[in-house]
This record gives C-alpha cells, structure tokens and sequence, in this order.
C-alpha cells in the first residue's frame, strides 16, 4: 500500500468515555493520541477498503451478539454466501463465527444486517480475488 507524506487535519467528536480511555491508552503507550486514532483508521480500512469496488472474496465474520433469534434470520437470509457457521453462548452472550465467500456487496449487507440490530461485529478478509 502506497503511504502518503503529507498529513490532513480534521475534526472528530468521540463520546467523553471513549476520549478518556483514549488519553489513559495514549499515556500508557507513550504516544499521542492522533497517533492511536490514525492507526486505529487504517486498519479499520485495510479491513473494510475491499468492500468499496464489487469482487469475489472470502473472510469471516465474527459477530458479539445480545438476540440470536434475529441472527438466525439473518444468518438464514444471507445463506448463499454462508459457508460455515458456527454459534455459541459466551458470558450471557451469543458469539457467531460466520464463514462466508461471495461477492464483496453481498458480505457488506450481512456486515450492515448485524450492526443494524446490535451486533458488535468483525470481518476478517481470507482472500480478495480484487487486489485494488
């Protein structure tokens, strides 16, 4: 990936108890805070940047979840791109791993149905038939 010198500005508003937690991690880390939020952005977009152009690719999804039932249906809904799937109870929630292959449109909406009803959600890129 090409890196680019320059550096823009911007501003961003963040809710009081995650900049706290912000300035206790950039204390303990010796760094600033642009610092952690930068990296923090691109790996955020290293793992979802794939998604902007239409292409076949696989990944799993890991999705934290309060209501199985409405993930079921979703899981049900989106079960041509599912190609494993497995669930489980972890300290009163429900955690699924979600094998999925398809193209990246299709994986983008399961993505966006679990982060609609709640969900905390990770999608972990396996292979991209799309090297953009």
């Amino acid at each position: 990936m090409k890196e680019r010198i320059g550096k823009r500005r911007f501003g961003v508003s963040i809710g009081e108890d995650a900049a706290e937690d912000l300035d206790k991690l950039a204390k303990m880390l010796g760094v600033d805070r642009s610092k952690i939020i930068e990296e923090a952005v691109r790996s955020y977009l290293e793992d979802h940047r794939h998604l902007m152009v239409d292409h076949k690719c696989s990944g799993v999804i890991v999705a934290l979840c309060s209501n199985n039932v409405e993930v079921a249906n979703i899981v049900r809904s989106h079960k041509g791109i599912i190609h494993g799937y497995m669930h489980m109870h972890l300290d009163g929630y429900c955690l699924d791993l979600i094998i999925v292959n398809g193209e990246s449109s299709s994986i983008a909406s399961l993505y966006g149905d679990l982060k609609k009803i709640g969900c905390r959600v990770r999608y972990l890129p396996v292979f991209e038939a799309y090297h953009g």
